[in-house]
């Protein structure tokens, strides 16, 4: 263990995102020759982070948000940048690697220790988060990083041309297993589930969701709804949540919609639906769309980025347009309708992505990119 390299990851989501599980897929497929270090920002996932193994500290991360709390930024920076110094010498880091785009403490360090190696992970669009700051990081990120990696095309195709030529696509990977080709034979009697697995923030799309469930209801009974996520200890994402679940309640839809916590058991949860929904207004990737994808579940999305890059539409799974309901309304329909196209859309799904979006392939590339990095170093 001692002749490993040591690589720190930063990531400062304060619940168990989609990009903390992608790179958690991917950097466990190399720990027989990397030592991974995660810094993360809450007591729950430094114990999800140690759960699986890795070491881990817990610092408190600021993001920038739309408040005053961004005032407090550079404040922050600063202190997590000497905390995260300490750890790189007392761990003896060779690499970090920053999971978040708008987290600037790489780049500090990396002006303090210019040995250091750094390498910087785009997983956001730019219509995703704030405007005006996206392209400032962007290239601040670019002018301080041995490497830039994007989750995917669509991430990258948004980039400056001249960032775009130093930025390595490595596509997120699940780490679930081979693919289960599921049954959709139902008896005319049973429920058909739709599963929206997604943290409760605007933006994610799940009041699309309830209006074209509303819609399509009135015309198939047989529908359920059930969405499942976490607040990221927000208050502006509880109230959001509760907005969702009152809005269901005045609709009288209560019976058939739910509404479920946060779960680490994704697989469970994909393999009790048989369609699977996600409506955002912007998607860099989709952890959760390449998940249900690989066990064989029929997807329909938004064609807001990464979506694109995961479904071939109309033949594995459906892609509408953000926002337009009437198009998500008819395409919940059209599946619930007809089991041998949601059978037909799953099976390809799963081949698909096996073998587009493999885990070993895209931590391949990783170790790579940290490989060069280092052999630049000599």
């Amino acid at each position: 263990m001692n002749n490993k390299r040591k690589v720190l990851i930063i990531d400062n989501s304060t619940g168990i995102t989609g990009a903390l599980r992608s790179i958690n897929n991917l950097t466990s497929a190399l720990t027989e020759t990397i030592r991974f270090i995660y810094a993360v920002q809450t007591p729950f996932l430094n114990d999800y982070v140690k759960s699986k193994g890795l070491k881990s500290f817990q610092l408190s991360f600021l993001e920038i948000r739309k408040n005053w709390t961004v005032l407090c930024y550079p404040f922050m920076l600063v202190i997590n940048t000497i905390r995260i110094l300490r750890i790189v010498r007392h761990e003896q880091i060779d690499l970090i690697h920053v999971n978040d785009l708008y987290n600037m403490c790489g780049v500090l360090i990396k002006i303090i220790r210019p040995k250091i190696k750094l390498v910087y992970h785009i997983r956001l669009l730019p219509n995703s988060y704030s405007r005006l700051l996206y392209p400032v990081w962007i290239r601040i990120i670019s002018r301080w990083s041995g490497r830039v990696v994007a989750c995917s095309n669509s991430v990258r195709n948004t980039l400056p041309e001249d960032v775009q030529h130093k930025t390595l696509v490595i596509y997120d990977a699940t780490d679930m297993a081979t693919p289960t080709h599921k049954s959709f034979e139902k008896l005319n009697e049973e429920p058909i589930t739709m599963l929206y697995l997604s943290n409760f923030v605007h933006g994610k799309g799940q009041e699309y969701a309830i209006e074209a469930f509303s819609r399509a209801y009135k015309s198939n009974d047989r529908l359920r709804l059930k969405f499942v996520g976490g607040d990221l200890g927000r208050r502006k994402n509880r109230l959001f949540k509760e907005a969702l679940i009152n809005s269901v309640k005045q609709q009288g839809l209560a019976d058939v919609v739910t509404f479920y916590d946060f779960v680490e058991d994704v697989s469970g949860e994909l393999d009790q639906a048989d369609i699977f929904l996600n409506f955002s207004d912007s998607e860099s990737f989709s952890m959760t769309c390449l998940e249900a994808l690989t066990i064989g579940l029929p997807v329909i999305a938004t064609n807001s980025g990464g979506p694109a890059e995961l479904i071939n539409n109309g033949v594995t799974g459906i892609l509408v347009t953000t926002g337009n309901v009437v198009e998500m309304t008819e395409s919940i329909l059209l599946l619930a309708s007809d089991v041998e196209l949601r059978t037909r859309m799953g099976k390809e799904g799963s081949k698909y992505v096996a073998s587009k979006f493999n885990r070993l392939k895209s931590a391949k590339q990783l170790a790579d990119v940290y490989s060069k990095l280092w052999q630049n170093s000599n």
